[in-house]
């Protein structure tokens, strides 16, 4: 026991009071740097978080030196009786910190351990979680939250009041979803992409230690709801629901990691947070597909054998509409915006780049969705697409660079990219 880092002894101890025998330990099981274990294990880590009884995640810890206990003042969080007897007094309410144990990616208000991707996949597929934080120990399952200071729980109803939704009830939606049924936007679709769009803005905003883990990291979540609804996933992107998961978009935009490991139209081709703007856009907008999907093919999510970087580059066949757009940059964060004709001093809408774009940068606009205003007597519009530029090599073949919203109206001055007269094409992109 001696041996072990302290973050496991504390594990160990933990098991033992929790009256259990077994414990597995990742970094103990998995033989380190050795490339044929690791895949064939990470496969199967998916079920092995499902299995468990209770999984310890040591929230504050940074690295397995750390433990899982520190020191801190328990009373902080805890309601204080000021006036009158325990049925009828007066209380000071401890802080509740029930949100910042639930906040993942490079914030201040993360705790360390939920700035690892990896941990986002633990934290779902586990049946329970006791978290040993900063501050306090926290309990999560799929019913309750519970804190020392509030032992009783939080026992939030989604479909009520919708003001926050468990990770794990929300998890636990994904895989009771009905079978898909390919393109039908309705309420059990949008359950399910809410659900899904926290996982994937959860897990994009984290870190990785080895950025080719990108969709392995993920390949347990991905695998369970494949198995319970009949979704199946390419490049992390539901095919059922193509149109929809290209709807998303970064911030700020980022250099694309190398070697390659997704292609640009997957949100798994950045490190950086990703958005699925579907279902905020459908809430004022009746949204009707513009684009035909022809053709799909990627590499799988899951391990494989054989090495990441000899497996094929992804590509998908589209007939969508394109139009040739200007675009100009002047300050830092400002936006990036869009015209029709170079040199434009009016300005029609603007982009998210996925990558930092060179100054020299020709591109496009490919239409996805179109949009009608529900509430609306002025005749708004939308056009919700990607930004693509030409590839060297075969004719026709793009890649994307970024995501769009043009809006424009009847009585407005902007000019719509896509009138009567601009005609779909045949285009890969990848």
């Amino acid at each position: 026991m001696d041996v072990l880092p302290k973050s496991f002894r504390d594990a160990v101890l933990i098991t033992r009071k929790l009256g259990y025998r077994y414990l597995w330990v990742d970094s103990l099981c998995i033989v380190q740097d050795d490339q044929s274990d690791w895949a064939r294990e990470a496969a199967n880590m998916g079920d092995i978080y499902r299995g468990a009884t209770c999984t310890i995640a040591a929230l504050a810890a940074r690295n397995s030196q750390a433990g899982c206990f520190v020191k801190r003042n328990p009373l902080a969080i805890r309601s204080c009786r000021i006036l009158g007897n325990a049925k009828n007094g007066i209380y000071v309410r401890g802080r509740d910190i029930v949100m910042e144990f639930h906040t993942h990616g490079k914030v201040s208000s993360a705790q360390p351990l939920h700035e690892r991707a990896w941990v986002v996949q633990e934290q779902l597929l586990s049946p329970r979680t006791l978290y040993y934080g900063s501050e306090a120990i926290l309990w999560e399952c799929v019913e309750l939250d519970a804190t020392e200071g509030r032992p009783q729980g939080n026992t939030w109803d989604w479909k009520e009041d919708r003001r926050y939704r468990r990770p794990k009830e929300a998890f636990m939606s994904l895989m009771l979803s009905p079978r898909a049924v390919p393109g039908v936007v309705d309420d059990e679709f949008r359950s399910f992409y809410q659900a899904w769009a926290k996982v994937l803005r959860d897990y994009s905003s984290c870190s990785l230690t080895r950025p080719e883990d990108k969709l392995v990291a993920i390949s347990g979540i991905i695998r369970v709801i494949e198995k319970r609804t009949g979704l199946q996933s390419v490049a992390g992107m539901w095919r059922e629901y193509f149109l929809q998961e290209m709807i998303w978009r970064t911030f700020v935009p980022v250099q694309r990691p190398s070697p390659y490991r997704a292609p640009s139209w997957s949100w798994a081709s950045i490190d950086n947070a990703v958005i699925l703007d579907y279902l905020q856009l459908e809430q004022n907008y009746e949204l009707e597909g513009r684009m035909e999907l022809l053709h799909l093919e990627a590499p799988p999510t899951t391990p494989v054998s054989q090495h990441p970087l000899l497996l094929p580059r992804a590509y998908m066949r589209v007939r969508a509409a394109l139009r040739r757009v200007y675009w100009h940059h002047t300050v830092d964060r400002e936006p990036y915006y869009l015209h029709l004709e170079p040199e434009s001093g009016w300005t029609q809408d603007h982009w998210y780049p996925d990558v930092p774009p060179e100054p020299s940068l020709e591109i496009w606009c490919m239409r996805i969705l179109h949009g009608k205003a529900l509430k609306d007597q002025l005749g708004s519009r939308v056009d919700i697409g990607s930004i693509l530029t030409k590839c060297e090599g075969p004719k026709n073949t793009w890649t994307r660079v970024g995501y769009f919203q043009q809006h424009h109206s009847d009585m407005s001055r902007e000019r719509a990219f896509f009138g009567p007269g601009i005609a779909t094409q045949l285009i890969d992109i990848v």
